[in-house]
């Protein structure tokens, strides 16, 4: 492929991302103003900071001369639920996009989202609350516990958190006993509040 091509080529790439980032926060077209509310949304889902200026020149609005930088490419990718900008990518010219099936909703993806000693609250119905620590290699500990079973010192694994879905634990151990399975927010599914360990 020559340099032409390629440049035409990721810039129209760049493009399909820019409409999908549109549709998952459901703003047709974005305009000048928009762009805090986004670098505050990826922030809130992802947890990593893109600045405003940034956001405008990949969508135009701010002219330069090179590509924009992979590691924003990969972030927009992540939040409109693709693993990289390359796989969203190939999922488009497989016109295999709805079989993705990209999660949109604020989520955390344990292995790449959390460091050790983060914590995490988790809330369901009815007026359930739990406080996790991560331990490293998607496992977790419950430090702080209100009307729930997960008892402090329970461990378990996970490995997506999802925003108003279901909240899947596997191998959640309690008081010593057989690791079981576990599900939390089974009607309503979960809210989270995220704490950086400092």
């Amino acid at each position: 492929m020559s340099e032409t091509n390629h440049q035409t080529d990721i810039t129209s790439q760049v493009q399909l991302l820019c409409k999908a980032v549109e549709e998952a926060i459901g703003i047709e077209q974005l305009t000048r103003s928009d762009f805090d509310v986004l670098q505050l949304q990826i922030f809130n889902r992802l947890h990593i900071h893109i600045s405003a200026t940034t956001l405008k020149r990949v969508w135009g609005y701010v002219t330069t001369e090179s590509e924009p930088r992979r590691r924003t490419l990969d972030t927009l990718a992540r939040f409109v639920g693709y693993n990289s900008f390359d796989h969203f990518c190939q999922t488009k010219h497989d016109g295999d996009v709805e079989a993705s099936n990209p999660i949109l909703s604020r989520n955390i993806n344990v292995e790449k989202d959390l460091s050790i000693d983060d914590t995490i609250t988790l809330f369901w119905n009815p007026d359930r609350k739990c406080t996790v620590r991560y331990l490293g290699d998607n496992h977790f500990v419950v430090v702080e516990s209100e009307n729930t079973r997960l008892i402090k010192g329970a461990t378990f694994q996970c490995s997506l958190i999802i925003e108003g879905e279901q909240l899947y634990l596997n191998n959640l151990i309690l008081n010593d006993q057989q690791p079981i399975a576990y599900v939390c927010g089974k009607k309503g599914g979960i809210r989270y509040q995220f704490h950086k360990h400092a």
